[in-house]
């Protein structure tokens, strides 16, 4: 169909506006269009045909059928999920609605878009990010984009609400194997998106105690920060990741013959199986919280652990720091991005990059120290295919479940895509999780020039990686034995008793703080519900205002809360899961006046429900705060800090006692 001069600028309006650059371009290079426009009598009537198939059966009839269903059951939703473009109209209809603010589009064929473009204005919606549209044959539209997506607001807050709706039959019968694995798809992003936001409010209680159990460790010790300022490597280096997935052991002999020519970052749990088969890696990594990450350091390798330097969360369990010191070892203690951690004013220790396993940790610090190659081994994050194991021959915990021992809880109905792209695999969700954050940092890592391969040779496909033989790569880029290393110092004695004290300072403000909130939550906890006692006496117009003051307080608590960014890692799973919850409140429609009126009174009360959980954490977390300062109290003495820590703790400590 050739397109009038005025279509044309109305396509040229609609391309414009959008936003989504690399849709811009493949509808720019679009020359004609498969598809025929068939037009009605209505405005609103219009409708595609390619060979013997039309978009609808009745567009006219559909698209307000449609959007009279929308406004029954989805009025609230502030966004919408279509699989395919249709005629755009239903969304021009359906962004009348002021609650709704975002429809995001997923189109598998483009040329629709292309085609409706000449036909219907879409430059303001387009404009405004009311309609955003993707291409998902793209390669750009990929696991970090709608990671990138999912994490934005308002849908991060939607996500148990979320439904994929599509825009016409057609798309059912041209596309019905497509929209089962792209829902699939965006299903596993979203689960790792509320997982990535906290599912467990007590992981933040113990990271806390454990921070402040290891605080004077870590000042005591080389930073993290150093460590990549004075190992950075220049020119084209390699860095060998390396996991403890079944394939593992395939790879160990090819890896002792090539130890020297990269630099090896190994998983805690791969440390003692490298011992065995003499390969020495230069850095060693452990993220874990718990106990049982430290058997994997209970051991001595005597001469063997000479150059290589261990980094671990500021996290980590003190069992795994005692087996470390007992045995002289080098290590580092690095933060991570947390608000407890972020207040303490111990920036020069530096942060570990964005990670939920030791993989993403050693991935960041590999881009961070400048490598340009970077190889996965071992790195399978799926059951073996040949006898389901889950790690690697020699593994501490043996073949099966690793520390959790749960092989007996081994599930295989969770299928991915196997290495190679042949056939499928069976993982765990936190394995599959592990690889979809691990996708994101590749596509990331790329923008500063940096080639991921992976050569685990088996397990599940990591997309955005190079799929070569070990063997391959190795000729490829491994020439030349490395000078490795470089000296790691502390700071000077009184830097680090200047962190002491202010990091020691930092907490009793924290904890300062954590009262304030407790006393607020008291007050207007209080003030609400006596407000409420007098709902069922109330006319029409005091219920109006009691409702009103009740929201507003119920803001305002939040805002207190969600501001105070020193204590956000402990509110961030609360807050997270609250919200979530609240969203399905939210998008409830009420029917009539008593439904409306059960509506207001359960988001009161769920609210008033989760500061009572927001109290026992704050009380929680100040009791145990405590407990753990034992170290830091001991280190301030032994440096004949007291009187200088006396003045700290005199000053916040009637503020505590209230």
């Amino acid at each position: 169909m050739k397109f009038t001069k005025s279509q044309k600028q109305i396509f040229d309006k609609n391309l414009n506006n959008l936003l989504n650059e690399n849709l811009k371009i493949s509808l720019q290079n679009i020359k004609s269009s498969s598809y025929k426009v068939v037009i009605g009598e209505d405005s609103l009537d219009i409708n595609l045909k390619k060979g013997d198939d039309f978009l609808y059966d009745n567009a006219l009839q559909e698209t307000l059928s449609m959007q009279q269903i929308y406004k029954q059951k989805y009025i609230f939703y502030p966004v919408l999920y279509f699989f395919g473009f249709g005629n755009g109209i239903l969304f021009k209809l359906l962004l009348q609605n002021k609650y709704l603010k975002h429809i995001i589009v997923f189109e598998q064929d483009i040329e629709i878009i292309w085609t409706i473009f000449h036909l219907v204005d879409f430059s303001k919606e387009l404009k405004d990010d009311k309609i955003v549209l993707f291409d998902i044959n793209h390669s750009n539209t990929n696991s970090f984009v709608l990671t990138t997506l999912f994490r934005s607001i308002p849908m991060r807050y939607f996500l148990r609400v979320y439904f994929l709706e599509l825009s016409s039959k057609y798309y059912e019968k041209k596309f019905h194997q497509e929209i089962l694995d792209f829902n699939k798809k965006i299903a596993e992003i979203i689960h790792c998106v509320i997982l990535h936001n906290g599912n467990d409010s007590n992981d933040a209680l113990i990271g806390i105690n454990q921070l402040v159990y290891n605080l004077d460790k870590m000042i005591t010790h080389p930073s993290y920060e150093s460590l990549i300022k004075t190992r950075k490597v220049s020119g084209n280096q390699t860095a060998i990741l390396i996991a403890t997935g079944p394939s593992l052991v395939k790879q160990l002999p090819l890896l002792k013959e090539v130890q020297n020519k990269a630099v090896l970052f190994a998983a805690d749990s791969a440390y003692p199986i490298l011992y065995k088969h003499g390969i020495r890696p230069d850095y060693v990594l452990s993220l874990e919280r718990v106990v049982a990450t430290a058997r994997y350091f209970d051991n001595d390798f005597k001469e063997f652990d000479k150059d290589i330097v261990f980094i671990f969360s500021h996290l980590i369990h003190k069992q795994s720091i005692e087996n470390l010191e007992k045995n002289n070892r080098n290590y580092i203690l690095a933060l991570r991005t947390l608000g407890f951690s972020d207040s303490l004013g111990l920036n020069h220790f530096g942060y570990l990059n964005e990670c939920q396993s030791v993989a993403h940790l050693s991935f960041g610090l590999a881009c961070m120290l400048n490598f340009k190659n970077i190889i996965l081994i071992g790195q399978d994050l799926a059951f073996s295919s040949d006898d389901g194991s889950t790690h690697a021959s020699g593994h501490v915990y043996g073949n099966y479940g690793g520390y959790t021992g749960k092989e007996h809880e081994i599930d295989y109905s969770l299928k991915v895509k196997a290495y190679g792209g042949k056939g499928e695999v069976s993982t765990r969700n936190a394995w599959n999780i592990f690889r979809i954050t691990l996708q994101k940092h590749i596509v990331q890592s790329k923008y500063f020039g940096i080639t991921t391969y992976n050569c685990t040779e088996g397990g599940a496909r990591i997309e955005e990686c190079i799929e070569e033989p070990f063997l391959q790569v190795c000729n490829k880029l491994l020439k030349d034995d490395l000078v490795k290393g470089g000296g790691l110092t502390p700071f000077c004695l009184a830097k680090q008793n200047e962190f002491l004290l202010r990091a020691y300072a930092r907490i009793f403000k924290n904890l300062s703080i954590a009262q304030d909130i407790k006393k607020q939550i008291i007050q207007i906890k209080n003030s609400i519900i006596n407000s409420l006692n007098n709902i069922n006496n109330a006319n029409e117009e005091e219920k109006k205002f009691i409702f009103e003051y009740s929201f507003n307080e119920i803001d305002k608590l939040k805002k207190i809360i969600i501001d105070e960014s020193c204590l956000s890692d402990m509110f961030q799973a609360l807050f997270y899961q609250n919200e979530l919850n609240m969203a399905k409140l939210y998008v409830f429609n009420p029917q009539n006046e008593a439904e409306i009126m059960q509506k207001k009174i359960i988001w009161i009360n769920t609210h008033l429900n989760y500061f009572d959980e927001i109290y026992g954490h704050l009380n929680v977390m100040q009791n145990s705060v405590f407990e753990n300062l034992t170290p830091f109290e001991n280190i301030i003495k032994e440096r004949k800090l007291s009187k200088y820590r006396d003045k700290i703790f005199n000053k916040l400590a009637l503020k505590l006692q209230g």
